[in-house]
This record gives structure tokens, C-alpha cells and sequence, in this order.
């Protein structure tokens, strides 16, 4: 029985040691790696499982996951910070970043709308920079009514940027994919310029298929054909991602400012899009987050997807998320200063 259960624990430490090779290998080369780097914390905590297992058990067989879960530490960082502190110098931007889910409420739900309005009201005083993704497609939105008072760029397929300080220029970007469109602001904050996006990357469209496969009972084929239909949609749209990365920094590599990208990138700490997302730049949860990082608040669990993501012009002084449930993710912000 041990034997099985060691051989058992080899593939789930093998499947480990591939969620490493994610950031590493272009899901255009090889399409499925991606998937270890989305299972990543479940895989870590197995391993875990095994390790304490093994102490009890046939303490020599602990090594081996053991060794792996020492070996990927630094993957951990991007899921869960502990012990980072906020600076105490004056921040000189504040920013937050929301997809709020299209607004999907009854617009007739009076408590909801009340709630948001109040949250956005009095989130307002301490940021300087909003940056939505699927606000809707009209500038009508209750966020408009919001602020009404920011200067403003937004998208047909709802990417926006609302800002407290002048607007220099502006634009939106194509970047295909299912999101279509990335918005950016040159800013005249009192301490300098910056240039802010706010981008979406491809969604994986899988929410409603897992929510079903979930609530079915029966490991039986249909179930079996949903879910490799869920894995099949997550690596399709992972390549869009980075198709739609690439075309996004092309266009951040000519700003003539600092640049500060802010939004949904629909993929994890441990995948590709992040590592040349990051590349050269900074991770504000990494920085200074605490805890777990969170930002997707249903069905899968420890999920990562949203960033604000500054290049090395900026010092991190603070990240938050704050656990409202007014979208099907939550929002994330952080205070910056311009180095010196």
C-alpha cells in the first residue's frame, strides 16, 4: 500500500516541478504547460500533505517532495506574503484597480448600488487614480455618476481610467483577444509625470462550465468531457494572452514616461504572461502585500489574477485588497512614490 502511495506522491511531486517550468516555457511551444502553473497551490499544499505523511510514516520517503517544495520557494511569493510593512513616507500616487464584472447587478437592488456608491465615494479620498476593467460600454455607468468630477478615458469593451489630475494624452490600444482593448493615461500628478494602463487580458469564459461540472454529482463521461473541455479553453486563451502581451509592450516600451499598468491579466503568479509581465518591473503584492493574495473570489481557490504592476522608477509603499463582493473579483490598490 505504501509503494502506492509513494508512486502517487512522485506524480504529484513531478506535476510540481512542472508548475516551475510554466513562467519559463511559451504556451505557444508547448500549449499545456500551463495548466501545472494554475494548480500550483494545490500542488504545493499535496506535496505538504505528503511530507507530513511520510514524518509519520517512512520519514526517508519525505525527502523527495520535501526537496521540490524547497526548491520552488520563491514561487511561493507570488500567492502569499508574509510580514511585509507599509512604508511611512508620503506616497505621491494612489491607484485602484477593479474589474467590476459589466456592473451585473439589478439595477433595481438598491442596497447594492447604495453599497457600491458608498464604497467608491469614500474610497475616492485616498486614490487619485481608478483603473476599471468591464465598467460597461457606455459612459453612463453608475461610475460616471460616481466621479463625475475625473478626467476620463474609456473603451467600447469597458476599460477605463479615471484620474483625480490632468490628463496630458491619452489613447485606447488594440490587443485582440477576448478583451480587445487596453486604455492608457499620461498623467500630471504634483510629483511628476507617469503613463498608467488599464488592460484585461483573454478571460478563460470557464466560470459557468466549472460551476456546472461542480455541482454535478457522477464522475461520469459527460463530466469527464466537461472538464477537459475547461482545461482546453484555459490553455487556448493562456496563448491568446500572450499574443495580446506582446502587442500591449510594444506600446509601453515607447511611453516617454513611467510607466504603472494596472488591471486583470486573467493569469496566475506562476504562468508565463506574469514572468514578461514583470520582467524588469515590480509586483506591488510582492512588495508589500501580506497574507494571501486573492483577487478572484469564486469557484477556484487562491486565485491571483489581478495586478498593479509599476516598472523600477517607482517605490512600493503599500498593497491592499479589499474584499468587497460587488464583482466576482476584488479590488487591489497600491501607493507609489517616484524615486528619487
Amino acid at each position: 500500500m505504501q509503494k502506492l502511495i509513494y508512486f502517487v506522491n512522485i506524480c504529484f511531486g513531478l506535476a510540481l516541478l512542472a508548475s516551475y517550468l510554466a513562467p519559463w516555457v511559451n504556451p505557444e511551444t508547448l500549449q499545456h504547460i500551463s495548466l501545472f502553473g494554475l494548480f500550483f497551490p494545490i500542488l504545493v499544499f499535496i506535496n505538504i500533505l505528503f511530507v507530513i505523511y511520510w514524518i509519520f510514516n517512512k520519514g526517508r520517503y519525505a525527502f523527495f517532495s520535501g526537496m521540490i517544495l524547497l526548491f520552488g520557494w520563491n514561487s511561493l511569493g507570488g500567492f502569499m506574503q508574509m510580514g511585509n510593512s507599509e512604508s511611512s513616507e508620503v506616497e505621491t500616487i494612489r491607484i485602484l484597480s477593479y474589474n467590476v464584472r459589466g456592473l451585473h447587478f439589478d439595477k433595481k437592488d438598491k442596497t447594492t448600488i447604495s453599497a457600491l456608491t458608498n464604497f467608491i465615494t469614500n474610497t475616492q479620498r485616498d486614490i487619485d487614480v481608478f483603473c476599471f476593467q468591464e465598467k460597461g460600454r457606455t459612459d453612463e455607468t453608475l461610475l460616471h455618476l460616481i466621479l463625475p468630477d475625473h478626467e476620463y478615458i474609456g473603451s467600447i469593451y469597458g476599460m477605463a481610467i479615471f484620474s483625480k489630475y490632468q490628463i496630458l494624452d491619452k489613447g485606447v490600444l488594440k490587443i485582440g483577444g477576448n478583451t480587445g482593448e487596453a486604455v492608457w493615461a499620461d498623467i500630471n500628478f504634483p510629483a511628476g509625470k507617469a503613463r498608467i494602463y488599464s488592460y484585461h487580458l483573454s478571460s478563460n469564459l470557464i466560470s459557468k462550465q466549472t460551476d456546472a461540472l461542480l455541482e454535478e454529482a457522477d464522475l461520469n463521461e459527460e463530466t469527464w468531457i466537461g472538464f477537459k473541455g475547461i482545461l482546453s479553453s484555459y490553455t487556448g486563451h493562456a496563448i491568446k494572452r500572450k499574443q495580446q502581451l506582446d502587442k500591449l509592450m510594444d506600446h509601453v516600451r515607447k511611453s516617454p514616461y513611467p510607466v504603472i499598468m494596472a488591471g486583470d491579466m486573467n493569469d496566475v503568479p506562476q504562468s508565463y504572461t506574469y514572468r514578461l509581465f514583470t520582467k524588469n518591473r515590480q509586483d506591488t503584492f510582492r512588495a508589500k502585500g501580506k497574507g494571501l493574495g486573492v483577487t478572484f473570489g469564486e469557484t477556484y481557490p487562491f486565485l491571483r489574477i489581478d495586478y498593479i504592476i509599476p516598472d523600477k522608477n517607482f517605490k512600493i509603499l503599500s498593497h491592499e485588497v479589499n474584499q468587497v463582493k460587488f464583482s466576482d473579483h476584488y479590488p487591489i490598490r497600491a501607493n507609489l512614490s517616484f524615486e528619487k
